[in-house]
């Protein structure tokens, strides 16, 4: 048997025959592969027909058609052409630009901008600058007054502003039937999303994190104003400060203020923050009609904070607000209904309803009153469990009084009977004392064992049998 090195010689010879095939293969799948690229390729499946895509990819080219096969290479340009009912499809890839949006859609015919199906695009303003982003005003996707759109699937990161919003106007126009939905919006100098002056805003599954990250933020996290007609829901906010700027002034998480109305705000997230959880602020407008439950608010680690508060900062009336079947845990205060704000002004706030919400570890007080403004305030069927034995179920004080609140079947840590001096530490009746609820698994899991006490020991408004808590 020849050596294996003998053989050497004869496979070089059947190379060198080889090469002329191979070059002739090599040529004829250039060729096929050439042909290719000028046969137009089909838009995906499910791409509907009569409708007008457009898609963005890093490697594009402006001059491009924006077809699936050639696309631009910037968001932006996507943006300069569409039209009503065209949607914008945007490849994986990191975008170092800022958006602003061109025109509006119409009814029916909303312009979608979103991430391409299991993709993930990410638009990063880092170190992008633009006229106002001083003051923390307009948006890394800057929406621009404009209306009927959609953004979708998208991460929007490091904003000197904004993460999705617009810039400061006087006398601004109305945005409307807008949807920011299942976005990702991380480290923004001011709110991760707002909306300011709209009507029919939908703000559904994002992630907003490290927001208002900067001792010069003013604003909130996640921030509505003057809107009529919203949906807060499905959204976890974190995170509202980051270091070395601990204080920063935005400190709240999920802000619906000066005069919104007609909205919930559910089934939210809202963890690690500085100052208030959610905050519904009346300010100057007449706010009125929103409902906001089956939120969880805690912080990581027993501290200070609110959980939910109710303001009137300058004025404005704040009334009919549902909070029910909400969480807050390790908090100082559960609710807080305030009488902070500008001085000179009336803070007045009416018609709360605080029902079947659970306070589990609080500090200081289940529920905080400081409003001398306020009326007819309903508390029932909650559990307000504090870390401490002497927690209150209810402190009022600042001139607030407390006979204006209606208070019972709630599931309190003591019994306190302070009716005739400041502060007042209200019990109400037909409550229960104990400071083990007993609930399943607690902070993971607040519904109630089999053998809770707070097992349809409450009253709904209607007086029907209902459990205490938010379970």
């Amino acid at each position: 048997m020849k050596r294996p090195e003998a053989r050497i010689p004869r496979l070089f010879e059947m190379i060198k025959k080889a090469v002329p095939l191979i070059a002739v293969f090599i040529a004829v799948a250039y060729l096929s592969l050439t042909a290719l690229l000028f046969i137009p390729q089909p838009e995906p499946s499910w791409a509907e027909a009569g409708k007008r895509y457009y898609y963005v990819r890093p490697d594009g080219n402006d001059s491009n058609s924006g077809t699936i096969a050639k696309p631009f290479k910037t968001i932006q340009k996507a943006v300069d052409v569409a039209l009503a009912g065209d949607t914008i499809y945007i490849r994986a890839g990191k975008y170092r630009e800022r958006v602003v949006l061109k025109r509006s859609g119409r009814a029916g015919k909303l312009i979608t901008i979103r991430n391409y199906p299991g993709e993930v695009p990410v638009i990063d303003g880092a170190g992008l600058k633009w006229a106002g982003s001083h003051t923390l005003w307009g948006g890394l996707i800057d929406t621009n007054e404009k209306s009927y759109f959609k953004l979708i699937g998208l991460t929007i990161q490091n904003s000197a502003a904004f993460g999705i919003g617009r810039q400061y106007r006087s006398n601004p126009k109305e945005s409307s039937h807008i949807v920011v939905q299942d976005c990702k919006i991380y480290n923004t100098l001011a709110s991760g999303i707002s909306v300011i002056y709209g009507k029919d805003i939908v703000i559904d599954n994002n992630i907003v994190d490290y927001a208002c990250n900067t001792v010069k933020s003013n604003q909130e996290c996640l921030s509505l104003s003057e809107v009529d007609g919203f949906a807060i829901t499905n959204n976890i906010v974190r995170n509202g400060t980051t270091p070395p700027s601990p204080k920063g002034k935005g400190g709240e998480m999920i802000s619906v203020k000066d005069g919104c109305k007609n909205g919930i705000v559910a089934f939210n997230t809202v963890y690690n923050f500085q100052k208030l959880g959610i905050y519904l602020d009346a300010y100057r407008g007449r706010q009125e009609n929103i409902a906001v439950y089956r939120n969880v608010v805690y912080q990581p680690k027993p501290g200070l904070a609110t959980g939910i508060a109710l303001g009137s900062e300058k004025g404005g009336v704040l009334k009919k607000i549902y909070l029910h079947n909400n969480v807050v845990y390790n908090t100082q205060w559960g609710f807080v209904i305030a009488g902070w704000g500008h001085s000179g002004y009336a803070h007045p706030i009416t018609d709360i309803f605080i029902l079947n919400n659970t306070c589990y570890n609080i500090n200081t007080a289940g529920i905080l009153l400081t409003n001398p403004d306020s009326r007819n305030i309903t508390v029932k069927n909650n559990i307000l469990h504090g870390r401490n034995s002497w927690t209150f179920p209810l402190y009022a004080t600042d001139g607030a009084d407390a006979a204006r609140v209606k208070m019972s079947h709630n599931l309190i840590q003591k019994h306190y009977s302070k009716p005739s001096k400041e502060p007042y530490y209200i019990t109400g009746t037909d409550y229960i004392v104990t400071s083990r609820p007993k609930f399943a698994n607690p902070p993971a899991d607040f519904r109630l064992q089999p053998v809770s006490p707070a097992i349809k020991a409450g009253r709904t408004l209607d007086g029907e049998v209902c459990n205490i808590g938010a379970y």
